[in-house]
């Protein structure tokens, strides 16, 4: 919550020009299992249980740790990625899929 705060974030609503701002403080996070979000850096979905997922537990195991500015963070697989767009199954992550798979092809 507190680094959310740092960047600004608000509730990312289908019109852009409408801001929402909200309390992220320690229970902001309670009973959710997504949010999407705008922010100073661009657009951010939190996700707690990707589809296709068991959560924090299951994707860390398969996580490559990216260190920025002395930050270690752990980074999903590309793997589990697809996996989750795959089981989500909406338009926008099946045509994110596709870019993934051309990707990977080179």
């Amino acid at each position: 919550a507190a680094a959310l705060r740092d960047m600004d974030a608000t509730l990312r609503l289908p019109d852009p020009s409408e801001i929402v701002a909200i309390p992220l403080d320690e229970h902001t996070f309670d009973n959710i299992q997504s949010m999407t979000l705008t922010t100073m850096f661009g657009p951010l979905d939190v996700l707690f249980k990707p589809e296709g997922t068991e959560g924090y537990e299951d994707l860390v195991l398969r996580a490559t740790t990216v260190e920025d500015a002395g930050v270690a963070v752990p980074v999903i697989s590309v793997e589990d990625l697809m996996l989750s767009k795959q089981a989500a199954g909406r338009p926008k992550d099946l045509e994110h899929l596709l870019v993934i798979e051309r990707h990977l092809r080179g």
